[in-house]
This record gives C-alpha cells, sequence and structure tokens, in this order.
C-alpha cells in the first residue's frame, strides 16, 4: 500500500471511530421510558391473507411476518411481557406471554405459518379474539395488541364486538398493521380501529418505511427521555445537568460530596472531645492538609433524649468543639472548616437501646468540593 492509499485507509478509520463515537454518546444520553406493561402480536391467517396485496407481487401473510420481524427490531429492550398469537382462524400460542426477548420473539415469529387456502368465507377473527380473554386476565398493567391483519373474511362473526367486550375488561389498546385492501376490507379495519381513540393504524406499505415504522413503534411503546449529561437522571428532573458522567449523583442528578464519619463519640449531654479521639481527627486533618484548597462542614448529630431544640443547639456545641480541636490541635484554618447542627433527626441506629445512642452522638465530615466517583 503506497503512502496517499495509507492516509486515504487511515481517513476512513477515524471517520468510522468517529461516527461509532457519536453514536455510542447518543446511546448514553438517551433513555427510554415503556408506554406499556405488556404487548401481544396478533397474526391474521385466515385465507385472504394468502391473496397478493395491493402492486405488491408478494402475499399478504408473508408480507405480515417481514413487517413483525421489523417491528420486533424496532422495539427497545424495555421491560416488558410479550406473546405472539395467530388470532385467526383461531387462537394459537407462538410465544407465551414471558419477559420481553429480541431474539426469542424473533424466533417466534419465524414459526408463525402461512395461511392455509380456501378455509372459507365464514373464517372470522371474532372466535380469536374471544379466547384472548384467559392471555389478557393474568396481565398486569397496560397492554398493546398488534394486529396485523386485512381485516376480511369476517362475515361469520363481529370482532368490533369482541374488542369491545375486551375495551370494557381489561385496560389495553389494539393497533392495527393493515393490508386492508377491498372497500369491505378497509371497512373493516376501520370499524375496529375506531372503537377507541387510542388506536395507531399503519398500511402495509408504510410499515416497510423505516422512518415510519419507527414512528409507529414509539408511539405504542415508548418515549424517548433525553440525559444530556449521562448521570442516569432525566434532564427534566436534572437539577445538575452539566454534571461529569464518572461521578457519583442524588436522585436530583447533582454530585454527592464525600462524606467521612469520625468515630468521635460525646458522653451523653456532653460536647467535649476527649483526647483519645485525637487519631481519629488526624484522619480528617491529613485529608484537608493534602487537598489545600477544599473545605469541611463539620455535623454534629445527638441521640434522641431531650427536646429537639435542646438537641439541636447540643449538636452545634458538638460540631463547634470538632472545629475547635481541628484549629488548635493540627492548624487547619478556621475559614475551612464550617459547622452544621442536626439534633436527633439524623440517626444512624436505634435510639430504644443504649448501643444504638451511643452511634448517635456523633459528627460528620462532609467536603462539599470531592465527590464521590462510580
Amino acid at each position: 500500500m503506497n503512502r496517499k492509499c495509507q492516509i486515504r485507509f487511515s481517513a476512513v478509520l477515524v471517520l468510522i471511530a468517529l461516527i461509532f463515537a457519536g453514536a455510542e454518546a447518543l446511546a448514553q444520553t438517551t433513555m427510554y421510558q415503556a408506554k406499556v406493561d405488556n404487548f401481544l402480536f396478533l397474526y391474521d391467517a385466515t385465507s385472504s391473507m394468502d391473496e397478493i396485496y395491493r402492486a405488491e407481487t408478494t402475499r399478504r401473510s408473508v408480507l405480515a411476518r417481514e413487517a413483525m420481524a421489523a417491528v420486533n427490531k424496532d422495539i427497545p429492550p424495555l421491560p416488558l411481557q410479550s406473546g405472539l398469537f395467530k388470532i385467526a382462524p383461531s387462537l394459537s400460542i407462538y410465544q407465551d406471554m414471558s419477559a420481553y426477548d429480541t431474539n426469542r420473539f424473533e424466533f417466534a415469529i419465524a414459526q408463525t405459518p402461512l395461511p392455509a387456502r380456501h378455509l372459507g368465507p365464514q373464517t372470522s377473527l371474532e372466535k380469536g379474539l374471544e379466547q384472548l380473554k384467559p392471555v389478557l386476565s393474568r396481565l398486569e398493567g397496560t397492554t398493546a395488541l398488534i394486529l396485523f391483519s386485512d381485516g376480511g373474511e369476517n362475515k361469520g362473526g363481529a370482532p368490533e364486538t369482541v374488542m369491545k367486550e375486551l375495551y370494557e375488561q381489561f385496560d389495553l389498546c389494539f393497533h392495527f398493521v393493515s393490508y386492508a385492501h377491498t372497500p369491505e376490507e378497509k371497512e373493516s379495519v376501520g370499524r375496529m380501529s375506531g372503537l377507541e381513540n387510542c388506536s395507531l393504524v399503519i398500511s402495509g406499505e408504510d410499515v416497510q418505511d423505516p422512518r415510519l415504522r419507527e414512528e409507529f413503534v414509539r408511539e405504542i411503546f415508548y418515549r424517548v427521555i433525553r440525559d444530556s449529561d449521562g448521570d442516569g437522571v432525566p434532564d427534566y428532573l436534572d437539577k445538575c445537568p452539566d454534571t461529569p458522567g464518572d461521578l457519583v449523583v442524588d436522585e436530583d442528578g447533582c454530585p454527592i460530596a464525600k462524606r467521612m464519619t469520625l468515630d468521635v463519640k460525646f458522653d451523653f449531654d456532653k460536647a467535649v472531645v476527649k483526647p483519645k479521639y485525637h487519631s481519629e481527627l488526624k484522619k480528617a486533618a491529613d485529608f484537608l492538609q493534602d487537598r489545600p484548597g477544599i473545605t469541611i462542614v463539620v455535623e454534629g448529630h445527638t441521640d434522641s433524649i431531650g427536646t429537639r431544640e435542646y438537641n439541636l443547639d447540643l449538636s452545634r456545641k458538638r460540631a463547634e468543639s470538632v472545629k475547635q480541636y481541628l484549629v488548635e490541635e493540627f492548624g487547619i484554618s478556621e475559614s475551612r472548616i464550617s459547622t452544621e447542627a442536626y439534633g436527633e433527626s439524623r440517626p444512624v441506629a436505634d435510639n430504644k437501646t443504649d448501643a444504638g445512642r451511643q452511634k448517635n452522638r456523633r459528627v460528620e465530615g462532609v467536603f462539599p468540593e470531592v465527590f464521590l466517583k462510580k
């Protein structure tokens, strides 16, 4: 390979790397919130689905199975329960309701049969829909049912009548991938999809368009939630939107400061720091001396004996006592130490026991400029 080709080849590799890096960054800042808890694919295998679809040269049933596979790939890995059923001429299970897995669902789709010919004009969706009731009764939450059908050959029944019953009994919505071609078929799909405002309909042609199919899937299954700083807290809840991605954050998306539980215990109703805690406080002093630019907040706490007002004042005295010790014994500047008093409001142990109350008579050190890392 000559030098010019090497340069071009390297440039292509860099471009590919940038593309993948961008895609990875986008994935890290995008989350998906499920709109439903369960979904069912309902495959219509009546004989009319064996006919050629419009100007296509392919049978409707083949296109429907291809559409099921494509829709399946567009569903994000959400915590859903999923099932695949041949709905007509009668109900058959190709995957019973279970935790959604893209690959397992793809395998189930591949097992669905092509329609048998000459099933007759009395074949109906009604029977299969009626048989769905025991399946739906086992589900919790909201359910989406996606029917891949032409709406045809329903002279022997009224599927919309059963759908009305299902709407009344269960928290669900029917959606349609329609292969209707004749006026009668279109009218049938229209009656079924018009029962509730929640229903979406996409045609057999449009479902082949990746953009339109993705929109159809998104409207049914999920909301896109942005997380611009990649901290796991969506933007609309994030009170600290520019947090570096390597930091641990709280529920508001804000970095969590390093906290040092100082093993300095106090006698009951006392705020005096005993000399035996010198080595313990030296840990905090060393941490501060090694990082000249940071500060510490000394938090004081008490057990629950006494009034809230008294304990609040006692906790303040304990925090001030530790601050004074750090200043006098270790030479830490007063300007780098602030105090907070919490009284009995933040126990770490049960106040009903002597041992628990002893643990609650404590101080803690918080370093606001030092954050926990993942």
